[in-house]
Parts: C-alpha cells; sequence; structure tokens
C-alpha cells in the first residue's frame, strides 16, 4: 500500500510518519545565517534570474534573495542582538503555504532556514507552473548543499488530519498561509504546548489614484503606471492576497481619468501572454451581473475587453470574500485618500497608490488605526515580498532572544 505522504525533494518517494520524526530529530544544529544555508540562498538566486522572463514572479524571489538583499538581513539580525541578547532559532517550522501563490513557500522557507530553523513544508498538489520550476531546480542543488538537504522536508499529502496532527506536534512554529476556512481546518490540530503559531488567513486589497495625478501625466508616463498595475494584478490570476481588487480615484469626479487607465491596461493585458479562458470569462461577466445586483447604488459593468472588467459603482462596495479575479475591477470616486479610512476593513491587507505624499498616507493610516491595511506602496511593488507580511515580522517570529547578563 502507498504511503500517503511523500516527500518531493529531490526525487518522489514514499515516506512514513517515522521518518518524519527520525528526520526532526537528526537535524543539524544551525545557527543564523549559516555559511552553506547562505551559499545555497545565493546559488538560487542565480539559478531563478533566467526564468523571470517567461515567470516573472520568479524574477522577483530571484532579485529578493540575491546577496545584497541577504546582507541587509543580516545586518538588521546583528542590530537586534547586543551583549545581553542572543539571537537563536526557534526549532523546526511546519509550513502550509497557499496553493493559489506558488512562489510563498521558497520565501517563508528560506527566512527561517537562514535564522537557522529546519523546516518541514507541506506543498499543494496544485502547484502551478513556476512553483514547478522552483521544485525542479532545488532537485538539481540539493546534493550540492548537504546542510540545506538534512534542514528541508518537503512533502505532499492529501488533506489527512492525522497526519497534520502528527506533524503539528513536532514543529516549534507552525505557519499557515492560507484562506480562513484552511485555517481553522489546520487549527484542528493541536500544537505543542511551547509551539507558536502564525497565520495568514483570507485578505484583499485595493489601489488608489490621484485624478490630478494622473492628468499631470504624459503618455508614457500613463503607460508605464498601468504596465506597473499589471504586475500588481495580474500575476497569480489576481488571487494573491495583495492583488488589488479595486481601485479609488481620489479628487474630483473626471470619468476620463479612469476610462484612459483602464483602456491603457488593457493593451498592456493584450502584451502579454495573459489568457482568459472562456469559462473564466463568462464567470467573470455572471460575477459582476451579481454584485451590480447587490448594490443598492448606480453602478455600472464596463467590458473593456476580455481581460479588463470594470463595475463602477457610486457606493464604496464590499471587496471581501468570494471573488473570480482574471481582470476584475470595482472602482469608485472619493474626495480625498483619507476618505478610504472609512471603508477599511480588517480583512484589507495592502493599498498600491500613485500621486500622494507621505504625510497624506501617514494621515490615512493613523485614520484606520489597525483596522486594516498592513502596508501602502506605490504601484508596482503589491506582490513585493518583505520580512514584515501582514504586521508581521517573520525573521523574528523565526528566532529567539536568549538574555544572557553576567
Amino acid at each position: 500500500m502507498t504511503s500517503p505522504l511523500q516527500r518531493l525533494v529531490p526525487t518522489t518517494s514514499s515516506i512514513t510518519l517515522d521518518d518524519v520524526r527520525s528526520f526532526v530529530e537528526n537535524r543539524p544544529s544551525l545557527r543564523p545565517f549559516d555559511g552553506d544555508v547562505c551559499d545555497f540562498v545565493t546559488e538560487l538566486s542565480r539559478a531563478l534570474m533566467p526564468l523571470a522572463r517567461d515567470y516573472p514572479e520568479l524574477g522577483a524571489l530571484a532579485f529578493w534573495i540575491r546577496p545584497a538583499e541577504i546582507a541587509r538581513l543580516r545586518e538588521a539580525t546583528t542590530a537586534m542582538a547586543n551583549d545581553s541578547t542572543v539571537m537563536v532559532p526557534r526549532g523546526v517550522v511546519f509550513h502550509l503555504p497557499p496553493a493559489n501563490v506558488d512562489t510563498m513557500f521558497v520565501y517563508s522557507w528560506l527566512l527561517a532556514a537562514l535564522a537557522g530553523n529546519t523546516s518541514v513544508l507541506r506543498i499543494s498538489d496544485r502547484l502551478g507552473a513556476s512553483g514547478q520550476r522552483v521544485m525542479h531546480v532545488l532537485s538539481t542543488m540539493w546534493a550540492e548543499h548537504p546542510t540545506m538537504a538534512e534542514s528541508t522536508l518537503v512533502v505532499r499529502y492529501d488533506r489527512d488530519r492525522a497526519i497534520t496532527d502528527q506533524l503539528s506536534t513536532l514543529c516549534d512554529v507552525r505557519v499557515i498561509w492560507g484562506g480562513d476556512h484552511t485555517v481553522s481546518q489546520v487549527r484542528q490540530s493541536a500544537l505543542n504546548p511551547r509551539a507558536s503559531e502564525l497565520t495568514f488567513p483570507d485578505r484583499s486589497s485595493l489601489a488608489a489614484i490621484s485624478t490630478s495625478y494622473y492628468r499631470a501625466l504624459n503618455d508614457e508616463q500613463r503607460d508605464e503606471l498601468a504596465r506597473k498595475f499589471f504586475n500588481d494584478a495580474y500575476w497569480f490570476d489576481q488571487l494573491g492576497c495583495a492583488s488589488p481588487r479595486l481601485i479609488a480615484w481620489i479628487g474630483d469626479d473626471d470619468h476620463d481619468v479612469p476610462s484612459d487607465f483602464f483602456a491603457r491596461l488593457a493593451a498592456v493585458v493584450a502584451q502579454h501572454p495573459y489568457v482568459v479562458e472562456p469559462a473564466s470569462a463568462i464567470a467573470k461577466l455572471a460575477f459582476a451581473l451579481n454584485r451590480a445586483a447587490d448594490e443598492s447604488a448606480t453602478t455600472e459593468i464596463h467590458q473593456v475587453s476580455v481581460g479588463v472588467t470594470v463595475l463602477a459603482s457610486e457606493d464604496f462596495p464590499s471587496i471581501a470574500g468570494d471573488f473570480c479575479g482574471a481582470g476584475f475591477f470595482y472602482s469608485v470616486s472619493l474626495r480625498r485618500v483619507t476618505d478610504l479610512a472609512q471603508h477599511v476593513t480588517v480583512r484589507d491587507q495592502t493599498l498600491v497608490h500613485a500621486g500622494f505624499a507621505n504625510d497624506e498616507l501617514r494621515a490615512l493610516a493613523e485614520n484606520v488605526n489597525g483596522r486594516g491595511l498592513d502596508r501602502l506602496v506605490p504601484i508596482g511593488q503589491a506582490l513585493a515580498f518583505d520580512r514584515v507580511w501582514d504586521g508581521i515580522d517573520l525573521f523574528e517570529a523565526f528566532t529567539r532572544r536568549v538574555t544572557v547578563r553576567s
């Protein structure tokens, strides 16, 4: 009988829970920024960079783990330590990355590894093309980096409560990337009393663009803004937690501005190998019609292209919950960017913006006062990963501070 648990790297093979326990018990004792781990990360960055043309998300990953970025992370970690504080790893980190963002498992895992931890990663059987390329690259590198091989276990198994139960008892940190339902399901598996947990449940994101700023841009600058927004919205088919679903036009209610922007966005979509399948196009139109029927205020549906559908509303719509993706956007107008504060909810994660001063953005964050929005970043940086995600410093969460006084 085939084991329900499979090891994926360097090759696919069946393993047992006893094998996992043995792996955990015999893991190497690493310190933060172990030499082999850092060498591995550098080599992985170089291996992924040539894939950026076909898989832009892999280019972003490769850039994020480049040597200069790792050096900055090391400097920040060094600043945390002092004569009375020693930074050490937590131990074993159990990662449950999302199925809809192929590269998220790498970010989570490498931060844990750089902190000196051993990792067990459960990879979804719905891993997409870019994720599959990453897995192939990892398999070719495994033999040359024994420390990584001995401190990383990449597995796949169906939703099996018994396996999750056992893996949860073995870890010191559990990281759940996924929807609310996934978080609730995994939380049914108890952790050992000393373990901690990080959860990244359902989130949604939005954009704000100043109408006066947009009108002042020339054609080339407007096209560039549309290209940057494409990278924010269309990677992962607009289903990533940081992918904007709504654009708030801030300033006067000038319909020519959003019309011009969405037309340029449609042109950008047409230039990329982004395909909306007929079934997705029909589902998107049905979603738009249903949402328009749900809204009490006047709404208009604009089918700009197959890849761009806009639901313009007089009132601010709810963007949480079920979403079709595939280039669907809510569009609303507000007088000031701070007016967004009354509409933000705890489920709102990222605001990408264009045309606002830093003090305006800070005022918005202060007015929201913790009810939502963990990131306010320029358009083009929605999916730029950072060690601080959803307001949580992941590297700190993967390390333990030991107080030493003489």
